[in-house]
């Protein structure tokens, strides 16, 4: 966000939390960049100055002779739209020929270089493709912060709704990024609000913008299409993320503090619509999805536009820990194993308690391969302790490698596998998340156990 919008937004955010916020309420503030954040807290004076401290933090500077837009970049290298490359090239023209960068002047006196290529043509390209490697890195870093923070809010009780503010960033580029972010929010029940913070906007400031550039009028106009254009797209995927999570998407107005009140508020009722796509191929495609009224009788639908296909992952221990991370900070319970957690606690002090935590897995429903005699399979086992307002505590993870032969094997199919865990803790109320998963399918089981240590 530039300044303007950036204190708007913040004045807006304050005033609107000064006079909204309610006992039950948690509020965190989070940024792309991680700087001045804050986690969820009841503090409203600690709220307010955790935005009281947010300042922009450019991750580029751009170059202000014939600088190439992040929309404009996208048409030129992904597209190789030849109305964007002429804008650019006459820009750059325009620019270098003042004299405001005298090492390219050569380019001037040399119509071609040695592979046959305008200098210009390639020096544009270059420069095109460096602008949409900045522009895409810090949609990245955006991408990055809230990915981060719904990972962060599964393990938060109660309803969980995510505002984004900002002037926008492109991700035309980054759709399948989008994807991942819309389908760990639906599993996770967190919804995703967003806020234009560029207020009431309208075209005419690209046109004064344009004339400054030494273009012809047919080229600066397609300058201004493109600005236009550009503008629109920026927060298409800030829209796209709370559309398809059930969220709310306030722009083009400066009442910014009503739009935090629109964003903030949550739907009255939804419905979750689930199918499981048969033959689905690992290659990454769009597939669109339409939900329709059967009788609209006035209403009309909020849905998701459609899903990327999973892409194939070459390293089977990354899906594993991703798989298990998922798993852990969500709140849902899954019962793939026969998986049964038992926790009690000990007061070793007036001030100290230990939690155990025993995981008995029953082994009839597993599957193992069999090698040199050996009945073979991995079990994963995590187990993680969050506080009452959903915070990590502590965890620990152990690895258990199953080499047994058939009389061991009918052993433990007797007595199941028993596996303990302590934690050093304070008095208080906790969550134990245990989560076990085997190798040989994939299957996974998570369990949510409470428990109160009294002071």
């Amino acid at each position: 966000m530039e300044i303007g919008e950036l204190t708007r937004a913040r004045d807006a955010a304050a005033h609107f939390l000064s006079t909204s916020l309610q006992p039950a309420d948690r509020i965190g503030v989070f940024t792309s960049t991680g700087q001045n954040q804050l986690d969820f807290t009841a503090d409203l004076a600690k709220v307010q100055q955790a935005l009281a401290g947010i300042h922009p933090h450019p991750i580029f500077r751009s170059d202000t002779c014939g600088a190439i837009s992040p929309y404009e970049a996208y048409l030129i290298v992904d597209h190789e739209d030849p109305v964007a490359t002429s804008v650019a090239l006459g820009e750059e023209k325009a620019c270098h020929l003042k004299g405001e960068n005298a090492q390219l002047q050569p380019i001037v006196r040399e119509p071609q270089n040695a592979a046959g290529m305008n200098p210009w043509l390639e020096y544009v390209k270059t420069k095109a493709a460096q602008a949409e490697s900045e522009s895409e890195e810090a949609s990245l870093a955006a991408l990055r912060g809230i990915d981060s923070l719904v990972r962060r809010m599964v393990s938060l009780p109660g309803q969980r709704s995510v505002v984004i503010v900002s002037g926008g960033f492109l991700t035309d580029a980054l759709l399948y990024h989008l994807d991942e972010i819309t389908d760990r929010a639906l599993r996770s029940n967190v919804i995703l609000n967003g806020l234009d913070a560029r207020g009431l906007y309208t075209d005419r400031a690209y046109s004064v913008r344009s004339t400054d550039s030494g273009l012809g009028s047919q080229l600066m106009a397609e300058k201004t299409r493109m600005e236009m254009e550009g503008s629109r797209r920026q927060t298409d995927g800030m829209h796209d993320l709370a559309i398809s999570t059930g969220g709310a998407f306030f722009e083009n107005s400066n009442d910014l503090e009503a739009g935090f009140r629109k964003v903030t508020g949550a739907p009255e009722s939804y419905y979750v619509l689930t199918f499981s796509p048969q033959n689905l191929k690992l290659d990454g495609g769009f597939h669109p999805l339409k939900v329709s009224l059967a009788s609209p009788r006035g209403l009309s639908v909020q849905a998701r536009k459609g899903y990327f296909a999973p892409r194939p992952s070459p390293d089977p221990t990354i899906r594993e820990k991703a798989e298990i991370q998922e798993a852990l900070f969500s709140q849902d319970e899954i019962r793939d194993l026969p998986v049964d957690v038992h926790t009690e606690f000990f007061m070793r002090t007036r001030t100290d308690a230990e939690i155990d935590v025993l995981t008995h897995l029953d082994l009839h429903q597993l599957q193992f391969r069999k090698e040199a005699g050996r009945n073979l399979n991995n079990l994963t086992l995590v187990v993680a302790l969050f506080d009452q307002d959903g915070h990590y505590v502590a965890g620990l993870q152990k690895a258990i490698e199953l080499r047994m032969f058939d009389p061991t094997l009918e052993k433990y199919l007797r007595s199941g596998v028993a596996l303990q865990s302590e934690f050093d803790v304070k008095p208080g109320t906790y969550l134990v998340r245990t989560i076990v998963r085997e190798s040989v399918s994939g299957q996974i089981s998570a369990l949510n156990r409470t428990i109160a240590i009294p002071y």
